[in-house]
């Protein structure tokens, strides 16, 4: 399908290597499952006819949602390019997501899978302080680079292929920066973090970090875990949400109010 490899080509230029495999791996699973061979003939039925196989095989909301929310923005596309008049998928609902608080680290289990991840080694200890004190997602840490870090003033800017394609600053937490400055350029580049020693570009640190979690006892826990961690123990200490969510990088406030919950002690309340 000719439209496939436009759009393709299209989000090269514009997205992340993930989203390009997303949407590739989408469209494919499409055409396979529908038997759809020209794009201008695709209609509702057949999106709606994609997404029941996605219900039968138990797929989550969240997966659903966001293959529904692929199709509707490249049916998007296909209008913008004068290729087909209308959105087919556009009367198309999400499923409905039940809300669940995020989970997230306390303090004492924190310091544990600190403790534990210090003994299995720089990456895995690095990981760990860098979710923690920083709020940084999986692929931020992969990209860190000490050219990002301004150990003078104590702040590191998280740039490149961040979720929103914007970069942000924060202040290192003085715990964080005795990590940083503990392991400063054993990588032998300028990632901060190695890739099983070679000082690869993309480091997969899974295993070491699975390691320490499993000798922490939060075996449960994933790399996000720890940005939650990071913005859970903000809100109960105080922090503004506000501040949290521009240290986090949200765009939209509102995903910062999942927190909201776990600052209860509102000493505003006291102003008048």
């Amino acid at each position: 399908m000719q439209f496939i490899d436009r759009l393709l080509n299209h989000h090269r230029l514009h997205s992340r290597p993930a989203t390009v495999e997303i949407y590739e791996r989408t469209w494919r699973r499409f055409c396979a499952i529908t038997g759809a061979s020209k794009f201008t003939g695709i209609t509702t039925s057949n999106i709606e006819v994609f997404l029941s196989d996605m219900v039968k095989r138990d797929c989550a909301p969240a997966s659903y949602n966001l293959t529904l929310q692929i199709i509707k923005a490249s049916m998007n596309l296909a209008v913008e390019w004068e290729l087909i008049e209308k959105n087919p998928a556009l009367r198309i609902r999400k499923q409905r997501i039940q809300g669940k608080p995020a989970r997230f680290l306390d303090a004492i289990q924190a310091q544990a899978l600190l403790d534990a991840a210090r003994l299995i080694g720089p990456n895995a200890h690095q990981v760990v302080a860098l979710g923690i004190y920083a709020g940084l997602r999986k692929g931020e840490m992969s990209n860190l680079r000490y050219s990002d870090i301004d150990f003078d003033r104590k702040v590191l800017t998280v740039t490149g292929e961040t979720k929103s394609w914007e970069s942000r600053t924060i202040g290192i937490n003085d715990k964080l920066m005795a990590v940083l400055e503990a392991y400063r350029h054993v990588s032998g580049n300028d990632h901060v973090l190695s890739g099983a020693g070679k000082g690869a570009y993309r480091c997969a640190f899974d295993v070491s970090f699975k390691k320490a979690c499993a000798k922490a006892g939060v075996s449960w826990a994933t790399p996000h875990t720890l940005r939650h961690t990071f913005a859970s123990l903000h809100a109960i200490a105080g922090t503004s949400l506000f501040k949290i969510s521009k240290w986090l990088g949200h765009k939209d406030y509102k995903t910062t109010q999942i927190y909201a919950h776990l600052a209860v002690d509102d000493a505003d309340i006291n102003r008048i």
